[in-house]
């Protein structure tokens, strides 16, 4: 049971590593978008990678 939670644990931090590089990717192609954003998809990621830590 451990084991399972901690391959799932390893699975959505790797997920949220890929969110949060597409989220910056998007953001380093448009200047204008990024100037619009107000970063809350890279706040709500770190919250969420720190609970699973």
């Amino acid at each position: 049971m451990q084991n399972q939670l901690n391959e799932l644990k390893q699975k959505m931090l790797e997920f949220f590593q890929l969110v949060k590089s597409k989220i910056n990717h998007k953001k380093s192609e448009k200047v204008s978008e990024e100037k619009q954003s107000d970063g809350t998809g890279g706040k709500v990621l770190a919250i969420l990678g720190s609970i699973l830590v």
